[in-house]
């Protein structure tokens, strides 16, 4: 398999990785390009715990007007809102941990960690354990 400038993907130093994103040989290694552009826009290196997020979900597009810098837990909620949002027009929608539908978080129960779930779809599958285990 052809590697460096001999590669499909070779850019003049730049690549698509396995998950979409451009990364640029600098300092001897390929960079997250969508960082170091945030990097340049911020003047400074990321702090530890920031995240990179690109509001148009297209991942090679690193023009600073489409990277959102955040935390981690944050861009944890802008991907559970969009997913929510997507699959049913509601980005208040949850998931439940059970069954994996969405629905109101109102027709649901949280736990302890924040997790949403129907309380029959609890009571199934402790049904369903205590079954197993006889």
């Amino acid at each position: 398999m052809p590697s460096g400038e001999n590669s499909a993907t070779f850019k003049g130093g730049t690549v698509i990785d396995k998950d979409g994103y451009v990364r640029v040989r600098g300092a001897g290694k390929f960079q997250l390009e969508h960082r170091l552009a945030a990097e340049r826009v911020l003047g400074r290196p990321l702090k530890r715990g920031e995240v990179v997020h690109h509001i148009s979900g297209v991942r090679t597009d690193n023009r600073p007007e489409n990277l959102l810098i955040c935390t981690d837990a944050y861009h944890r909620l802008i991907h559970t809102r969009q997913d929510a949002l997507t699959a049913t027009g509601n980005a208040n929608a949850r998931r439940c941990v059970y069954c994996r539908r969405y629905d109101e978080p109102a027709a649901m129960t949280m736990n302890t960690q924040g997790k949403h779930y129907h309380k029959a779809c609890a009571a199934a599958y402790q049904r369903s354990r205590k079954e197993k285990s006889k």
